[in-house]
């Protein structure tokens, strides 16, 4: 799974900037030993018991949880600094906030609007937000939001699946107070706090959403 979520990033990488215009996604696919290696290190880290608890927890309450890379890593690119909050979980309190979102995510697959993903980011904590400038990232700083890339079963971007989430939107996106961004870098931004959407300036007007 994870030689795969590695492999298929590719696409992002190279010269996709930050949905906030403050950094830039890194050529994952061709340092993935060195995420994989600095993963390790961090998980040792961590106590175990955190670890575990937080994996039983998702897994207590999804179908099909992503695994403890996916949910802790962060794709885009850091300063030197900023660094050490690659991989990070969030506090326990939280942890509930991610469900509605994955849950909505794994509905998305099941009824095919998206086929496959490759998260990009999910928790960013206060003190990564501070350090990358990226205050307005609310919903990743409490867990509640989660950015990916849209893939087909090739493990290539599917332009498709941006009018198929969009028409999912538009018809139950007030059901599920869907919050909906897609970014001129190819990463779609996903939240259960609020029904809107939004492209590169965080505007309604920029959502392709509102262009279809």
């Amino acid at each position: 799974m994870k030689t795969w979520f590695y492999f298929a990033i590719g696409a992002l990488l190279g010269g996709c900037s930050h949905p906030g215009g403050t950094a830039q996604a890194e050529p994952i696919q061709q340092s993935h030993r060195q995420y994989d290696k600095q993963f390790e290190i961090w998980k040792q880290q961590q106590s175990p018991d955190l670890i575990r608890e937080y994996e039983v927890y998702l897994k207590r309450n999804l179908m099909r949880a992503p695994n403890l890379f996916e949910l802790t890593f962060n794709a885009y690119s850091l300063s030197a600094d900023c660094e050490r909050y690659r991989f990070a979980i969030p506090p326990r309190e939280e942890w509930k906030n991610l469900v509605p979102t994955l849950k909505l995510l794994e509905k998305l697959k099941t009824i095919g609007v998206i086929h496959q993903t490759r998260i990009i980011s999910v928790y960013r904590g206060e003190e990564a937000n501070h350090c990358t400038h990226d205050r307005q990232y609310q919903n990743h700083q409490h867990n509640a939001a989660i950015d990916f890339q849209a893939v087909d079963q090739n493990g290539k971007y599917d332009p498709a699946t941006v009018s198929k989430l969009c028409q999912f939107w538009r018809t139950y996106g007030s059901r599920y107070q869907m919050g909906l961004a897609i970014y001129s870098n190819q990463v779609i931004h996903i939240d259960t706090q609020g029904y809107r959407t939004w492209g590169d300036d965080f505007q309604a007007h920029s959502s392709l959403c509102n262009r279809r």
